[in-house]
Order: C-alpha cells, then sequence, then structure tokens
C-alpha cells in the first residue's frame, strides 16, 4: 500500500512537472514571437527612414533650385537642424529596440536556465524512481526466495 501512494505521488509530481515544462515553453515560444515581431518592426522603421530621407533629398533639391542666395543660409541651417533631430530620432530608435532586444534576450535566459533546471529535476526524480523500483523488486524477489 506505501509504495502504491508513493507511486502516486511520484505520478502526481511528475504531472506538475510536466505542465510547469509545457508552461516555461509557452514562455519561450511568446519571447520568440516577440523577437520575431520586434525585428518586423525595425525593417518597417528602415523603410519608413529610408523612403523619408529619399523624400527629403527630393525636396532639398527643389528648395536648392528654387529659394534665392539670401534663403539658401537658412534653408542650410534648417536642414542641417532637422538632419540632426532624424539622426536622434534614429538614435533613440536602435536604442530602444537594442534595449528590447536585451531584455528578451535576458528573459530567454533565464527561462532556458529554468528548463534546464527543471529537466535536471525530473532526471533525479526518474533515477530515484527506477532506483525506487529496483530496490522493490529485489525485495520482492528476497520475499519469494525467503518463502520457499
Amino acid at each position: 500500500m506505501r509504495l502504491a501512494s508513493q507511486l502516486k505521488e511520484l505520478d502526481a509530481q511528475q504531472s506538475g512537472q510536466s505542465s510547469k515544462t509545457q508552461r516555461l515553453e509557452e514562455l519561450l515560444s511568446k519571447c520568440k514571437d516577440r523577437i520575431a515581431s520586434q525585428k518586423e518592426h525595425l525593417q518597417q522603421l528602415t523603410a519608413k527612414n529610408h523612403s523619408l530621407l529619399a523624400e527629403m533629398d527630393d525636396h532639398a533639391a527643389e528648395v536648392e533650385r528654387l529659394l534665392s542666395s539670401e534663403w539658401k543660409g537658412r534653408v542650410d541651417r534648417l536642414e542641417e537642424e532637422w538632419s540632426t533631430r532624424l539622426q536622434q530620432a534614429e538614435e533613440k530608435a536602435a536604442l530602444a529596440i537594442a534595449s528590447s532586444k536585451a531584455e528578451t534576450h535576458g528573459q530567454l535566459q533565464l527561462k532556458d536556465g529554468e528548463i534546464e533546471k527543471w529537466i535536471n529535476k525530473c532526471h533525479t526524480l526518474e533515477k530515484a524512481d527506477s532506483d525506487g523500483n529496483q530496490r522493490w523488486q529485489a525485495k520482492v524477489v528476497s520475499e519469494l526466495f525467503s518463502i520457499k
């Protein structure tokens, strides 16, 4: 009877381990999806940046052609200011993406560590179960020989 209850307890523990492992795998999947989403967002931002730069170049050429030399100095200063702002915005976006990637990577590493821990614990429980079964079988065999 005692062995049966211990086996039920071990089954319950392994079931709990399985659900925890599944939950961790789901979290890992969500993290991977988030990384893919962030990569796609980065590509969209890069494409938009290129189109804005091309548009800015087109407008700058037309403005230079239309403006007199008196206004050219002002336009040059404004162009430099907006280029600086654009560069700062790009740097800010790149830092935000890098920060998000670093955070996601850190979360993935934590989850990998947790999964590794649970896998090791599962192996330990399987070994303990196997050892217990071997001891039980040896005891049963010795009891059978002592009865004969």
